[in-house]
């Protein structure tokens, strides 16, 4: 019975550290909690707290990756550092942190510039119920066929817009592939537990891969939009203009 309460305590500490965002408590508190699971086996109530705490980890895995996509957007050491701290807790139960921030790197590109794309082509002047309609037809499209809606008025600030944030990612990418090898750098002169840096070294090496191995995804997707922005009738149709570009 005090093994039975003491899981269900963790439980609700792990619920408040999600909701402060606390994610490497979180993530302690749910290793905690299946350990004592585990000396649970064979009781009635393990099945039930083990969907709980299973619930637990997939809205923990959610708060994390909403917080990691953020961080892609405009890399902060302070934010993803906590997250790297997360990963490291979590180990095999989840996809390897080197995979998820690639995934979220590509799913950034679309993302941004399809909002960008969206906004733009939906800002009209006086909006109206016929307008209304356009813009949930608008809403439907996909994104080469979305591009060749902009008027040439929409065409300029949008392509300008897309090219920002297209930008601001390759920075933001930039910067989380230094920071990793700042960190391997810092580990270097460090003479603190040798089983726990080479742990953290590995992860380190491995998120490094993972960004580089991505350069040509992201560099093939946003050239892949730039081209059919490019190909919108609203473009110029200046050679010139578009082989400065290229």
């Amino acid at each position: 019975l005090v093994r039975v309460r003491e899981c269900q305590s963790l439980e609700a500490r792990i619920r408040s550290s999600l909701e402060a965002s606390c994610f490497v408590d979180a993530v302690v508190e749910y290793a905690q909690a299946m350990n004592i699971l585990k000396s649970l086996d064979g009781l009635t109530c393990a099945e039930t707290l083990g969907q709980d705490l299973r619930a637990l980890l997939w809205d923990l895995m959610n708060s994390v990756e909403a917080v990691l996509f953020k961080v892609c957007g405009d890399f902060k050491p302070e934010e993803y550092s906590p997250l790297f701290d997360a990963y490291m807790q979590f180990g095999s139960e989840v996809k390897p942190l080197g995979d998820k921030v690639q995934e979220l790197f590509l799913r950034s590109v679309e993302r941004q510039t399809e909002g960008m794309l969206r906004l733009h082509s939906m800002t009209r002047a006086g909006v109206t119920e016929n307008d209304d309609a356009a813009a949930a037809r608008k809403a439907r499209m996909p994104y080469k066929e979305l591009c060749q809606q902009l008027s040439p008025t929409q065409f300029f600030p949008c392509f300008q817009k897309t090219l920002e944030v297209l930008f601001a990612l390759l920075t933001s990418h930039h910067r989380m592939l230094r920071w990793h090898e700042e960190q391997i750098e810092a580990m270097e002169n460090k003479g603190d537990d040798a089983g726990e840096i080479q742990a953290r070294v590995e992860v380190y090496e491995a998120v490094i891969g993972a960004l580089v191995r991505s350069r040509r995804a992201i560099a093939d997707m946003a050239g892949a939009r730039i081209a059919a922005l490019l190909q919108a009738s609203s473009a110029p149709s200046s050679g010139q203009y578009k082989a400065v570009l290229d």
